[in-house]
């Protein structure tokens, strides 16, 4: 076995054991059924939904100072009937993501249990298998993959002796329009949404068997099958058919061979950017994954599993998120479901923020395009919320979005719905973004109108609290509640803690731009003037970083969402050079973990990554290792439960964190490397300031450290108790 190969010897047992493939567009989950196969398959633009439809509340405006007095007065009932009234979307729920179709193959004619089956994906190559032998001593092999450069799934099967099969092309519940077939394809119509989204999708096929197509596909005699799938909707295409038949066409006129060899180039341009080595190049796994991950389960988690799970990690998002892709959803591009969990939707009060944590650190800036694009819908969709439902300038987003940027509230629930502060998060995305490249001022100069009128919103949209501190109303810390003075459980207030720690980090990423830009200067001395009227982080009397501002019990201690630690992480408000909070940020997790909570894959992986910036190494592998334990599928999806990606990119920016930080001009080593972690590699880690790193380390010492960066570029190197001044590339011996 290849060193990076998630293996089973059995097929899955359901959609959250098969195996994914991607190529950014498109996707598809492998199944590995031996004489029945199911392939399901995603399109990346399959979206229910009608972007034309205005959910904006019209009512919301007018209410809006009478809610702020309610709140002010602490007469939080009263202003949670109001705010249900009049600041909920007249529809409540935006778009969602749908599947695009299946795949089935079946073997005619045999049957019985397989022999020597293993199923794999091959991560340094992208590449799913299947290969087994039949009772009859013919052999079988499948290979799968998801073309990026050609925006199809290949799949290719071969056989020892000739067979037969029966192919079909459908869509659940029977969504098809109409179905049509050539004499080498079969393809099918059908529609999405409100607004009239069409979509179609062709499967071709070539063979050194029969061909015959009608309803299905039926090749007989055949050693040699290769099926190209293709699809697309009028979200990019004014004509779906004719774009995937197109592209099938194109990609079976290449052959296997060719489609392959391009397919493994082009992903490992993306592949070979960083890589974890924690157990040695000699380690040769002989157990399969489903057996690592229940052991992971019996407390038990090996080095092995967690290389393993960092590397399927990077390759995920190298399957679900390539420029002129859609950004990855909840469940990136996997969805088997018309009415999937959370509508498998952007919710952007952590989950998407969290889903792109990985892309600059861990060597893919290129795949956080797609998050880009996703901004900047919502960037013009947001100036109508900001105006029609607050009056105010600029550009807003409540907690969730979907495939059109809508920006209006979501769903109907108190604790989450009515937070205005979602795309001012995900701008942050563009200013770290460019941390990481100091060098790209074209892409500074091209995203600051957004960075700008999020900015703008906020300091129309702020007011002024009873000590003169600008703070946000109405607003919520997401998703919890806390006990009122009456006893009662609310969530609606003003200035919650998260609140005022991004609004922070906005007004000095824009002070920043403008130094950079040189340019905007007016706007620049407005916003440092409001910076300067934020309320200080608190500290309450758990000695906790309070979440709300005045120090309210939380009426779950042990919520999911830690959402005043924004601060720590991903935010470096609470750092070492801020002791008080710091220590704070400490008994605020220790708190939360005493009453239960990381209860959820993301915010396993969230706590993750705040021990991380704690320097708790092994804090953080307990972490890793309980997320393995209680939120990981055997195919290494995260569950939130159910199946939700984020968890997996937020470990994968964790164990990151644990090995590697930068901020403001510094890189840290080795911050919480995990005692067990004896001797190791970490390579290609990108750092803010322009520069990737490096690392070995042999019993729990750093060794060495190679950091390529720009001639007189300045870092300083920290480890342990050790700075070193650094100019240029250069390579350090420990």
């Amino acid at each position: 076995m290849k060193k990076h190969v998630m293996f089973y010897n059995s097929p899955s047992d359901g959609w959250n054991d098969a195996l994914p493939i991607g190529g950014g567009k498109m996707g598809a989950m492998v199944n590995g059924g031996a004489w029945w196969e199911l392939i399901d398959c995603n399109e990346d633009s399959v979206w229910f939904g009608n972007p034309s439809h205005d959910r904006i509340p019209p009512r919301a405006k007018g209410s809006l100072e009478e809610i702020r007095q309610l709140i002010r007065d602490e007469e939080f009932v009263k202003a949670n009937k109001l705010l249900v009234r009049d600041f909920f979307s007249t529809s409540l729920s935006m778009g969602h993501y749908s599947p695009l179709c299946y795949v089935e193959i079946k073997v005619r004619g045999k049957s019985g249990e397989p022999k020597n089956y293993i199923r794999a994906l091959d991560l340094d190559n992208a590449v799913s298998t299947v290969e087994f032998e039949g009772n009859d001593g013919i052999k079988h092999k499948r290979e799968f993959i998801a073309s990026f450069p050609q925006n199809v799934i290949a799949m290719h099967l071969t056989t020892s002796e000739p067979c037969d099969y029966c192919i079909k092309l459908g869509r659940y519940g029977g969504y098809i329009d109409s179905s049509c077939c050539g004499d080498d394809f079969v393809g099918m119509f059908a529609s999405e949404g409100g607004h009239g989204t069409d979509i179609s999708a062709v499967l071709r096929c070539k063979s050194d068997g029969e061909i015959r197509t009608g309803a299905r596909i039926d090749v007989d005699g055949a050693t040699d099958v290769l099926l190209i799938l293709s699809g697309a909707t009028t979200q990019r295409e004014s004509s779906p058919y004719n774009y995937a038949s197109m592209r099938s066409q194109k990609a079976l006129e290449m052959g296997w061979d060719a489609l392959l060899a391009e397919h493994i180039a082009d992903y490992r341009e993306q592949f070979v950017g960083s890589a974890l080595d924690i157990t040695g190049d000699d380690v040769q796994n002989v157990k399969t994954t489903k057996e690592l991950v229940a052991d992971a389960k019996n407390g038990e988690a090996s080095d092995y599993l967690i290389e393993l799970y960092y590397t399927f990690c990077r390759y995920l998002m190298i399957a679900s998120s390539r420029p002129g892709s859609n950004a990855t959803t909840l469940q990136g591009i996997w969805n088997n479901l018309l009415d999937p969990p959370w509508g498998s939707r952007y919710t952007i009060n952590i989950n998407t923020e969290m889903n792109y944590w990985p892309a600059e650190p861990c060597g893919m800036p290129t795949l956080a395009e797609p998050l880009f694009d996703l901004i900047r819908k919502m960037h013009e969709n947001g100036k109508y919320t900001a105006k029609k439902m607050y009056g105010c300038r600029g550009s807003m987003c409540h907690h969730n979005t979907s495939f059109y940027g809508d920006t209006a509230p979501q769903d109907d629930v108190g604790c989450a719905t009515q937070w205005p502060l979602g795309q001012a998060w995900l701008v942050l995305h563009m200013w770290e973004h460019f941390l990481f490249d100091p060098d790209n001022v074209d892409f500074l100069r091209d995203v600051y109108p957004v960075m700008r009128d999020n900015a703008l919103f906020l300091c129309d949209f702020m007011i002024e609290d009873k000590d003169g501190y600008l703070v946000t109303s109405p607003s919520l810390s997401p998703e919890n509640y806390f006990r009122a003075p009456n006893g009662q459980a609310s969530s609606i207030c003003e200035g919650p803690t998260m609140d005022i720690q991004i609004v922070r980090d906005l007004f000095e990423a824009v002070i920043a731009a403008c130094d950079v830009l040189d340019d905007d200067r007016e706007f620049q001395a407005t916003v440092r003037e409001k910076l300067a009227k934020l309320p200080p982080n608190r500290i309450g009397k758990y000695g906790q970083i309070m979440e709300w501002n005045k120090d309210y019990d939380e009426y779950d201690p042990g919520h999911r969402h830690i959402a005043h630690l924004y601060g720590l992480h991903p935010s470096f408000q609470i750092n070492p050079e801020t002791p008080e909070l710091y220590k704070a940020a400490r008994a605020t997790i220790e708190r939360r973990l005493a009453h239960g909570g990381g209860n959820t894959g993301w915010s396993c992986a969230w706590i993750m990554n705040m021990w991380a910036r704690l320097y708790e190494g092994d804090k953080m592998l307990d972490h890793m290792k309980e997320l393995l334990k209680t939120s990981t599928y055997n195919n290494l999806f995260d569950m939130c439960p159910p199946f939700q990606i984020d968890g997996n990119f937020g470990a994968l920016a964790g164990i990151t964190e644990a090995l590697v930080q930068s901020y403001r001009g510094k890189i840290i080593l080795l911050p919480a490397l995990p005692s067990r972690w004896k001797d190791g590699s970490l390579t290609g880690i990108r750092v803010r300031g322009g520069g990737t790193v490096s690392i070995e380390w042999k019993n729990g010492k750093l060794t060495k450290c190679i950091l390529d960066t720009k001639p007189g570029r300045e870092f300083a190197v920290v480890y342990g108790d050790t700075v070193i001044n650094t100019v240029g590339s250069t390579t350090l011996s420990f």
